[in-house]
C-alpha cells in the first residue's frame, strides 16, 4: 500500500510548471495534490489572469480503511477566473457530481444548475440487459435531464425528459 494512504493527518504535496517562450516563463501552472494523489486544485497563471480549478472528492481525513469505495471520485469541481490585484473582475462557477458505490456517476449538475440523473441495470440480466459477464453493476439504463431551476439563458427550458 502507498505510504501516504497511512498518513493521519491531511498532507498535501504540489508541482510547478512554467512554459517559457524564446526563454520568457510566460505561464506557470501550480498544482496540489492531497495524500491519495487526486488533483485537489490547479492554478494556471499568465500575464495578470488566473484561473483556478478546485475539486473535492468524496475521500475524508480518515483511515484509509474507512474510506467509502468511492472516495476517488469527485464531489464538486469549482473554477474561477480572476485578474490579480482587482477583485471586481472575478467569477466563479461549480459543477458537482454523485456516485454510487460502485463507481458509477448517478448524477451530474453543471454550473447552470441543469441536472442529469443516471440509472443502471442491476448485474443480473434485467429489462432486457443481459447479466454483466463480470457480475458488476455498470451498464446505464437511462439519463433523465432536469432543467434548470434558475432557468439561466442556455439552460434546457422544456419539461425533464429521459434519454435511453
Amino acid at each position: 500500500m502507498d505510504p501516504l494512504y497511512t498518513v493521519a493527518h491531511t498532507y498535501e504535496y504540489g508541482s510547478t510548471s512554467t512554459q517559457t517562450v524564446s526563454d520568457k516563463a510566460v505561464r506557470w501552472v501550480d498544482r496540489t495534490y492531497n495524500r491519495f494523489h487526486l488533483l485537489t486544485e490547479e492554478k494556471t497563471t499568465q500575464d495578470l489572469c488566473v484561473i483556478r480549478e478546485a475539486t473535492t472528492y468524496y475521500a475524508e481525513d480518515i483511515p484509509f480503511e474507512r474510506q467509502v469505495p468511492q472516495f476517488q471520485m469527485p464531489k464538486a469541481t469549482k473554477t474561477s477566473w480572476e485578474i490579480e490585484g482587482d477583485s471586481t473582475r472575478y467569477r466563479a462557477e461549480v459543477a458537482s457530481s454523485a456516485f454510487d458505490e460502485n463507481g458509477n456517476l448517478i448524477e451530474e449538475v453543471d454550473p447552470s444548475g441543469v441536472k442529469t440523473v443516471h440509472t443502471y441495470y442491476p448485474k443480473e440480466a434485467s429489462d432486457g440487459c443481459p447479466a454483466d459477464p463480470e457480475g458488476f453493476i455498470r451498464n446505464r439504463k437511462d439519463s433523465t435531464v432536469v432543467p434548470s431551476p434558475q432557468g439561466q439563458a442556455g439552460a434546457l427550458t422544456s419539461p425533464s425528459h429521459n434519454v435511453r
